[in-house]
């Protein structure tokens, strides 16, 4: 698919936003395994934008990051590349704004396919959750609902949080209410507005799940108490003001209480009883808890209220209610309470505090900070904002406005506990701004007993929130439904904040199917809110007096501490076209009028499309508008096949008819399935269906999957004058990989017969055999290089090895099949592999063991050196900077090294000293070094040492000498070692000073004689082996001419082999017949030919499922159906959008290094990732990851691979849903040691069965 990208880049200056001047933007895309898939600048236009596109390339999976960078700023964006279906319907919950008390809570809601009908004939399963919250009504800002104090220290405590939970179902049939009616108990303590969160899951007839939200408030009482004081301050009063206050009662519904409410009034005095506490590290630290003191207690009666504008006023001047005036400055609680007609509790506390010169404890954070309290929430360009100084003590402060900088600073002398000052508002303070107070006495007002300095920092932020710059942005698109084909015309304006046009606007428009954003629920881009989000504080103010000076003399010293105060702040014919993008336009601009017409023809999705405009104009100003049209036809049919099958699976193919003709329909519906499928009962031809106006049917066919392979299905739907179409799609594999046996032979003259040492059991049901033939053993090499190539992991190592095979596919073309040797298949491997060798490369050069690690593995990145300096060899494009880096970080790890190394240091030297010379950057002093050191080396160390020689200067004295090993030398292996790799590495040495000695002749011989089952056992085994004897045979002069002829049955097929290509590959398809008549190869030459024999097949189908095998790791997996509340179950009963849990239980007799566990998906599952709505709830945390370092999900698999696992037992979980009906094969899960592939075990293979979603009752 194709991705659009928009770029909106800005330059703050200080006073608001302007355009960059950088005039391009830097996109680096990273792919989903950590790889940089593409570098690129894109150019900003005249209004500071840029807009890219780019085509996701196919096979790739998982989360790619756009990472943009435009002089200093920054930004990453996530886009998801999965397998899966667009939603095909969409859930709305339709609940009301607020729920009064003891009213029922029901809950409409609808579910509607994005064409626009109605689902039918589904379930819906539902769960609420309510937790207490504050009452804010519009209109009634300046007024304090509820609990009006920030600190919950101060609030009633209780027994009952008002955290509830309550869950159940719903059947969507004809005639069934279609509403959720949760039943959640109020909070009995401390009444008020519980906001309730409303989760729901359908599963249609598709089998597809959908999940939606919503959130609404249940009130506690019919009405609530609102307060505020009569002067307008809502924190910070004087000492020796009466005050003066206003109570209104308001409905619930935000309207005011029509009569009077007689309310009682307490007044409470907040002391905070503090105690300095030692922490550890012998840091000062302050506890406290709040002490409550009663001042008076009265009853008060609300006023009336009258509209002013969008607020609400008292309707007179009078006040409600007057205290007596306070002489002691401090903190203050007060509290309301009256009841309603029901009986039902409103209570409404507010603190205040009191400024003065008088003396009073402040809760104390530590002893560096001072707090301050803004009068107001926000503020207002040209203001002046109130702050209490909650001051310890008399003092001068600095008193700053800052944000980037320090935009104004003035001084004023405080007197007293709570004193108060006043910062006038900027021009261009928006969105916000910080303003710090820096509290400063010397040592002469000091009264403590050893006098000292002392200093207070605190900051508060001020919110200068404005709207000027947003757009109104209007979309219209029509016609609102529309059939596939038919012409959309969109119409889009846009307005100012005083609702002029605003010609030139440079406008992006797009549609895009709602099947895509429904996954996510992704709602429209807002680049307005991203530019008015608040500042960050960019200056930072610390303090070290406190850790510089203790009070006491005795505890001083000068130890580099400090507190930080402030700063540093840091997305019918057969319908095919499924376009989920129809039009994208990301240069428009408004004309004279303000308006933009485009057009675009509908694609043929039945879907809903969203059409969405974002607008800018200059640097600031910007707004978006979304729309929305319909595409349907008045008789359709979807496909609800699942994404892949398995040879063997019985499934139950299903496809939904649509009718929106507006009548009853008799319709005809058939399916022609894919060439490896049939039908599982005889096939009567269509079948007919009744099809009520506006509704929907199923129509279903079993199926049985017979062959490999991905072919085409074609679902149809006939009436008497419609119709309607539909060609997907569905990949089917082998459960279980393919069986394979290799034989390696040497033919003489005459006729050989190629199956004699065959498993009888391979050639029941074989597939093909490939035969490679050579004059040397370069043939026995097939084997090898398909394992790498095929190796289903890729690590650092494995990335590496598997790359050899490409190399050196340059020489010998025959190591692969002829369908994978074409020369764009060598250039894409290549190039695939260095990129994802750089996926791996961190901050400081090196290469970590996964895919973006972020801690580099030497040995990892000495053999990733070597390999890469292979492929710039063999042509590919390998980064001269990053290979650079690389090299630089192996060079800094041997100059760290200690003088005198242990064994492993050495090895690693050793491969880095191999890497260095391969990629032209060898260290003379390392050379140097290990050349000392050679009594130490190992013999595999010493024959890469002596390449190192041979490559850099051609030292073959000092190669020879290298390779005489003293007498009694036992082999030592280094990392991912082997006893073949040790043969190979000697082998590429000899064969460099003599291709035909003795020694050479004979290391190759004992290579030869190292394989198991056709290759090498490992990948690093194989990849050693295969780069030695190709790299022999290249030096072994020219290959000799071979000629012969393979006889299958009665067919003949003729080979030759010259001295531009010395390796003959055929792959001959082989039946069970062929196998009984006997295959045999031929040939007159001189000389044995070399011959490696390969037959892949599949053992007979039988009804048990695959016994678990333990050798080294028991691995056993289970299936458990979770409900409502995530707690799992029996597997017994699965229906289609059950959640499945997977839970790998695995027993490791011994600790192992480098395990990869493989399980394979039954064609009924599909892994839950979490990320999209059709995957349901949050599992909370049942499903962790377990001992995993790297996890790799695919539509058909999960892989997790585990660095080093412990001896004992372990869990693996994951979850899955049911995405289709049937029976189906669930192939053993595998676990594995990738470098002792010799221990590995299998859990059971079985079979899986799943129905069809629940159905409604009648």
């Amino acid at each position: 698919e194709t991705l659009h990208l928009k770029v909106l880049a800005r330059r703050w200056d200080g006073d608001g936003w302007q355009f960059p001047t950088n005039r391009s933007v830097q996109l680096q895309l990273v792919g989903p395994r950590g790889d940089t898939t593409l570098r690129t600048n894109l150019a900003l236009g005249p209004g500071g934008a840029a807009d890219w596109t780019w085509m996701v390339p196919v096979g790739t999976r998982g989360t790619y990051r756009a990472h943009l960078e435009c002089g200093p700023a920054r930004l990453d964006r996530e886009v998801e590349v999965r397998d899966f279906q667009p939603a095909a319907f969409d859930v709305a919950l339709k609940a009301k704004p607020s729920y009064g008390p003891g009213e029922a809570m029901g809950v409409p809601f609808t579910a509607r396919y994005l064409f626009g009908q109605d689902l039918a004939n589904a379930r819906l399963l539902w769960s609420a959750n309510g937790e207490d919250f504050a009452f804010a009504p519009t209109g009634w800002t300046s007024f304090a609902f509820c609990q009006g104090t920030g600190d919950w220290r101060l609030r009633p405590q209780s027994d009952n949080p008002g955290v509830t939970h309550a869950d159940g179902s719903v059947e969507i049939a004809p005639g069934v209410p279609r509403i959720i009616v949760p039943e959640l108990p109020p909070n009995p303590i401390a009444p008020q507005p519980q906001r309730v969160q409303l989760t729901a899951e359908v599963t249609d007839l598709d089998q597809q799940t959908i999940a939606a939200q919503t959130e609404f408030v249940r009130h506690a009482s019919a009405f609530y108490l609102g307060f505020r004081w009569s002067h307008g301050e809502e924190s910070v009063l004087a000492t020796n003001v009466p005050l003066a206050f206003q109570l209104v009662a308001v409905r619930n519904d935000g309207q005011p209480w029509p009569v009077a409410v007689d309310a009682t009034v307490r007044l409470r005095r907040v002391e905070w009883k503090s105690v300095a506490v030692q922490r550890a590290g012998r840091v000062v630290g302050h506890q406290s808890e709040p002490e409550f003191h009663d001042v008076a207690e009265s009853r008060v009666r609300t006023q009336g209220m009258a509209r002013a504008g969008e607020r609400w006023e008292t309707a007179d001047a009078t006040d409600a209610g007057t205290l007596p005036a306070l002489g002691q400055p401090g903190q203050y609680l007060l509290e309301f309470s009256a009841r309603d007609d029901a009986g039902n509790g409103a209570s409404t506390t507010v603190g205040f505090h009191v400024t003065g010169d008088g003396r009073l404890a402040w809760h104390a954070r530590n002893g560096a900070e001072v707090e301050l309290v803004a009068d107001t929430a926000t503020h207002a360009e040209g203001d002046t904002a109130t702050l209490l100084v909650k001051a310890p003590f008399d003092a001068t402060a600095l008193v700053t406005v800052e944000r980037e900088d320090v935009r104004r600073a003035f001084s004023i002398p405080l007197r007293g506990n709570a004193p108060a000052i006043r910062v006038p508002i900027g021009a261009h303070d928006g969105p916000n701004v910080f303003v710090g107070v820096a509290l400063v006495r010397g040592s002469a007002g000091n009264p403590h007993a050893f006098p000292m300095p002392e200093w207070r920092v605190g900051y508060q932020t001020l919110s200068v929130p404005t709207d000027r710059d947003r757009l109104r942005v209007v979309v219209k698109s029509g016609p609102a439904v529309a059939r596939p084909g038919d012409t959309i015309a969109v119409h889009a304006s846009v307005r100012d904040a005083a609702g002029n046009a605003v010609p030139g606007a440079e406008t992006t428009l797009y549609a895009v199917d709602e099947g895509y954003l429904v996954l996510k629920g992704t709602e429209a881009p807002a680049p307005f809110e991203a530019f008015a989000e608040p500042r960050r504080l960019g200056v930072t103010t610390t303090l070290s007096l406190p850790g510089l000076l203790p009070e006491d003399p005795r505890f001083r010293s000068f130890a580099n501490k400090g507190h930080v105060a402030g700063g540093g702040g840091q997305a019918a014919t057969a319908r095919r076209n499924f376009v989920p993008c129809p039009f994208w336009n990301a240069s428009l601009a408004t004309d004279d009028h303000g308006d933009i017409a485009v057009s675009f023809v509908a694609p043929d999705s039945l879907t809903r499309y969203r059409v969405v405009a974002v607008a800018t104009h200059g640097p600031r100003a910007m707004g978006t508008g979304i729309d929305a049209f319909e595409v349907r036809k008045p008789l359709m049919i979807e496909s609800a096949l699942p994404r892949f099958a398995h040879v063997g699976d019985r499934l139950v193919a299903r496809a939904l008819v649509f009718n929106q003709s507006g009548r009853p329909l008799s319709v005809r519906a058939d399916l022609v399935p894919g060439t490896n499928a049939a039908f599982a009962t005889a096939h009567a031809g269509p079948v007919r269906i009744e099809v009520a106006s506006e509704g929907t049917a199923v129509v279903e066919f079993p199926v049985r999957l017979e062959s490999p392979g991905t072919a085409e299905w074609k679902w149809s739907v006939v009436s008497d004058a419609m119709s309607d179409a539909v060609t997907v799609s569905l990949p089917v594999t082998h459960a279980e990989a393919d069986l394979r046996e290799v034989r390696h032979l040497l033919a003489a003259a005459g006729s050989t017969n190629l199956l004699a040492a065959m498993d009888t059991a391979m050639l029941e049901q074989p597939d093909a055999l490939t035969l490679r033939i050579a004059a040397s053993p370069i043939a026995f090499l097939g084997e090898s290089a398909h394992q790498l190539v095929h190796y289903p992991y890729g690590c650092v190592e494995q990335t590496g090895s598997s790359l050899l095979p490409w190399i050196a596919l340059r020489d010998f073309p025959g190591l692969l099949p002829p369908d994978q040797r074409a020369a764009t298949n060598v250039d894409a491997a290549l190039a695939a592999g260095v990129r994802r060798f750089w996926s791996m490369q961190t901050a400081d050069g090196g290469l970590a063991y996964w895919p973006g690690g972020t801690t580099p593995q030497r040995w990892g990145s000495a053999y990733g050196a070597w390999v890469l300096a292979l492929a710039r060899g063999a042509g590919a494009d390998v980064p001269t900077n990053r290979l650079a880096r690389l090299h630089k970080w192996l060079d800094g790890q041997c100059r760290a090294d200690p003088p005198n190394p242990d064994p492993e240091s050495l090895h690693l030297r050793c491969l880095t000293a191999l890497a260095l010379a391969a990629g032209d950057a060898a260290d003379a002093g390392l050379l140097e070094s290990l050349g000392a050191s050679r009594d130490r080396l190992s013999p595999e160390d010493r024959a890469m040492l002596a390449l190192a020689l041979l490559q850099t200067r051609d030292d073959r004295e000092g190669a020879s000498a290298l390779l005489r090993m003293p007498p009694g030398q036992r082999p030592r292996h280094g990392a991912f070692g082997s006893d073949a790799r040790v043969d190979a590495l000697r082998l590429l040495a000899h064969a460099r000073l003599d291709p035909q000695s003795a020694e050479t002749t004979g290391l190759l011989d004992s290579l030869v004689l190292r394989r198991q089952g056709g290759h090498w056992a490992t990948t690093q085994g194989n990849a050693w082996a295969l780069w030695a004897i190709a790299d022999h045979a290249r030096r072994s002069g020219p290959p000799r001419a071979i000629e012969g002829e393979v006889r299958i049955g009665t067919t003949t097929r003729r080979f030759s082999a010259g001295t531009n290509d010395p390796l003959v590959a055929l792959r001959l398809p082989l039946t069970a017949a062929d196998a009984a008549s006997g295959v045999t190869l031929s040939h007159a030459l001189p000389f044995p030919l070399h011959l490696e024999a390969a037959i892949s097949g599949r053992r007979t189908a039988g009804t048990n499922p695959a016994a678990a095998i333990h050798r080294g790791f028991s691995l056993r997996r289970t299936y458990e159906k979770l409900d409502a509340k995530n707690r799992p179950g029996p597997i017994e009963g699965l229906r289609v959008g059950d959640r499945v849990l997977v839970t790998l239980d695995i027993d490791a007799a011994d600790p192992a290094e480098w395990v990869a566990i493989d399980d394979p998906l039954p064609a009924v599952l599909e892994p839950s990732q979490g990320t999209f709505r059709t995957e349901g709830k949050d599992p909370g945390g049942l499903a962790a990851e377990g001992p995993c370092d790297f996890v790799e999900v695919r539509s058909d698999r999960r892989m997790a691979f585990i660095d080093v696992l412990p001896e004992g037992r372990h869990r693996v979980r994951y979850l899955a849903r049911v995405r289709a009906a049937g029976d189906v094969v669930a192939a053993p899960a595998k676990i594995e040691a990738m470098y002792k592939p010799q221990r590995h075990g299998f859990s059971e293979g079985t079979r899986l069965h799943a129905d069809a979603a629940a159905p409604t009752p009648p």
